[in-house]
């Protein structure tokens, strides 16, 4: 997932709505000087985006405060000047404010990999490849999803093995204009897992708790199998 700062939510909400269209995972946050950096998906960001750096007031410090609550991500700036915004040596790479989202979404990818991470934009699990190049698939074949329901399913990929519950998964896998109401993530659960029980004969997605989903995977599977210990 990526994080994407701005002193505008508004603003970050435009770049987030983009990545949404090209089937990757962000989220947006407006950050004023001194703030906190957002931490509730710690271990889950993948890169963060600084846009408009020259806005702030501590554009020095903010790259480290945004490492540390997040473990330690690669941080991009867009900047409207980018030649100054280069010039701080606390960014991991700095692109102009008008750069095509493909471009931006290439750079943190390449980045990622030339340090050993995982992209953004990616998610495979057991498996499924739910990565946003390609439509989602089970060991190469089509497993027919909606792009709503391919989102919904690359929010459990990133979190597995945890589970997520509705409200977090409408937070991070629909447009920040267009949430729907709670029910509708359950719509969708049963969806995918009739579309992937036609392919593979079982379901994809298990309410892992009373208040949460996660996918079903075979260590799951297995971990489903084990008797209770007595007293448990």
């Amino acid at each position: 997932m990526i994080l994407l700062i701005d002193k505008s939510k508004k603003d970050a909400m435009t770049y987030s709505e983009i990545f949404h269209y090209m089937g990757v995972l962000s989220y947006a946050v407006p950050i004023k000087a001194g703030e906190k950096i957002p931490n509730d998906a710690k271990g889950k960001y993948r890169a963060a985006v600084v846009i408009g750096p020259e806005g702030f007031d501590d554009p020095d410090t903010l790259p480290e405060r945004i490492r540390r609550n997040t473990t330690d991500i690669p941080v991009f700036a867009l900047s409207d000047e980018p030649a100054n915004a280069r010039a701080n040596q606390s960014f991991d790479g700095v692109m102009p404010k008008n750069v095509f989202s493909s471009r931006l979404l290439e750079g943190l990818q390449d980045f990622a990999r030339a340090h050993g991470m995982t992209p953004p934009g990616v998610y495979k699990l057991a498996g499924i490849d739910a990565s946003c190049d390609t439509t989602p698939l089970y060991f190469g074949d089509p497993i027919g999803l909606t792009k709503t329901e391919a989102m919904i399913l690359r929010v459990l990929i990133l979190y597995y093995p945890l589970s997520v519950p509705p409200k977090q998964i409408m937070k991070y896998a629909y447009r920040p204009s267009r949430m729907p109401e709670l029910s509708n993530i359950r719509t969708h659960v049963s969806a995918i897992n009739r579309k992937f029980r036609a392919l593979a004969g079982r379901n994809l997605i298990m309410p892992a708790t009373e208040q949460g989903y996660t996918v079903l995977t075979p260590e799951r599977m297995e971990e489903e199998k084990k008797p209770a210990l007595v007293g448990e």
